[in-house]
C-alpha cells in the first residue's frame, strides 16, 4: 500500500454487494438469523423464565415477611413477659408499701406506749422528789 486511493466503479460496488448478500447470513449472530416463529418462541421462553424468576422472588419475599412476622410475634411475647414482670414488681411495691405502713403504725403505737411509760416514770420521780423535799422539811422543822 503505497498510499494511493482506488476509485470504485459501479461494477466494483455491484460485485461487493453480491458478495455481502451471499455471506451476510453467516455473519449476523444466530438470534437475528432466526425466523419470526423461532424469535417468538425464544421471547416466550425468556418471558416465562423472567416470570418464574419474579415468582421465586415474590415467594422468597413472602417467606421473609413470614419470618419478620414471627420475629414481631416473638417481640410481642417478650413485651408481654416484661409487662407481667412489671406487674409483679408493682405488686411487690404495693406489698412493701403496706408493710411499711403497718410498720409505721406499729412504731407510732410503740412511741405512744413509751411516752405513757415516760410520763408515768416522770410523775413517779416528781412525786418522789416532792415527798423527799417534804420529809426533809419536816425533819429540819422537828430537829
Amino acid at each position: 500500500m503505497d498510499g494511493t486511493v482506488m476509485e470504485l466503479t459501479p461494477k466494483h460496488l455491484e460485485i461487493i454487494g453480491d458478495y455481502v448478500r451471499g455471506h451476510i447470513a453467516e455473519w449476523i449472530e444466530p438470534v437475528r438469523a432466526m425466523t419470526l416463529d423461532e424469535w417468538h418462541r425464544d421471547m416466550q421462553e425468556r418471558v416465562i423464565r423472567i416470570e418464574e424468576t419474579v415468582r421465586l422472588g415474590f415467594d422468597y419475599m413472602e417467606k421473609r415477611f413470614e419470618q419478620v412476622d414471627k420475629r414481631f410475634e416473638q417481640v410481642d411475647k417478650r413485651f408481654e413477659q416484661v409487662d407481667k414482670r412489671f406487674e409483679q414488681v408493682e405488686k411487690r411495691f404495693e406489698q412493701s408499701d403496706k408493710r411499711f405502713d403497718d410498720l409505721i403504725h406499729y412504731m407510732d403505737k410503740r412511741f405512744e406506749q413509751v411516752d405513757k411509760r415516760f410520763d408515768q416514770q416522770f410523775k413517779f420521780i416528781t412525786v418522789g422528789f416532792v415527798m423527799i423535799g417534804v420529809l426533809m422539811s419536816i425533819y429540819q422543822f422537828l430537829a
